[in-house]
């Protein structure tokens, strides 16, 4: 892919997904994490665009969907 864009995913410090994505495409990062991984505050979400020694290097976040347990107490 000539000057695809390297996209990564990561919750804190774990790497969920990374991908390569060619200009004008879509693509959809996931990943799953064990509830160990949380710290008591901040959890962090990023999503990281790696330059690729183009210009512009940009990348659009459309929506995202966090899911996870949540359980309520009495």
């Amino acid at each position: 892919m000539e000057d695809a864009q390297q996209v990564i995913l990561k919750v804190n410090s774990v790497l969920l997904d990374s991908q390569s994505v060619d200009r004008n495409q879509q693509v959809i990062l996931s990943g799953s994490l064990n509830t160990n991984s949380f710290q008591t505050n901040p959890n962090v979400l990023n999503v990281k665009n790696y330059l690729n020694g183009t210009t512009v290097n940009f990348l659009a976040v459309d929506w995202y969907d966090v899911e996870y347990p949540h359980f309520k107490t009495k």
